[in-house]
């Protein structure tokens, strides 16, 4: 997937924050104005949304399968039933075919996607079941913000890492608005 090298910016990221960003998932996360991660945002770094995008809502792959397919898309929010959200099964999907790019890239090996992502997509696919049974508002906000973004065709800003704990351990839950 030649959109994640891009979005992640492998060619100008210094080979330590790209250690930083495969460490942990906070290459998931968008960055403060400070440089830190904002931990009230899990799948708000816009990397996401150009992965979605390349994967799912061009012609160059899967044949413009998400497109395609718009009278599929819903919205689990009662309160804006109109408002198509990308599902939580492929925001999971991207995350996990954006960890693996950047695993492989600092390792400098190709990895068995369907082996080595199975745990990292059941993690991710955990974390945005979570965040919608935890905070649905702020849920339903990501997830109908990047179905606007990937099938407007607008480019994402990319965003420029992480530790010992997995995605939804550094989830700031009580600082989520909504």
């Amino acid at each position: 997937m030649t959109v994640v090298p891009t979005a992640l910016e492998f060619s100008t990221t210094p080979i330590d924050d790209l250690h930083t960003l495969a460490s942990d998932d906070n290459f998931l996360y968008p960055r403060t104005p400070s440089g830190r991660y904002d931990y009230t945002q899990p799948f708000g770094c816009d990397a996401l949304c150009d992965v979605i995008r390349a994967a799912f809502f061009t012609p160059k792959q899967y044949h413009n399968t998400g497109l395609r397919l718009t009278h599929k898309f819903t919205s689990l929010s009662p309160t804006a039933p109109h408002e198509k959200e990308i599902p939580a099964a492929m925001l999971a999907l991207a995350a996990s075919a954006l960890e693996a790019v950047l695993t492989d890239h600092v390792n400098q090996m190709t990895s068995d996607f369907t082996v080595s992502m199975h745990g990292p997509y059941t993690e991710h696919l955990a974390t945005a079941i979570d965040l919608f049974s935890k905070k649905p508002g702020p849920y339903h906000s990501l997830t109908h913000r990047i179905y606007q973004v990937v099938t407007s065709g607008q480019p994402q800003a990319s965003q420029p890492s992480r530790s010992s704990k997995r995605g939804r351990a550094r989830i700031d839950w009580d600082n989520i608005i909504g």
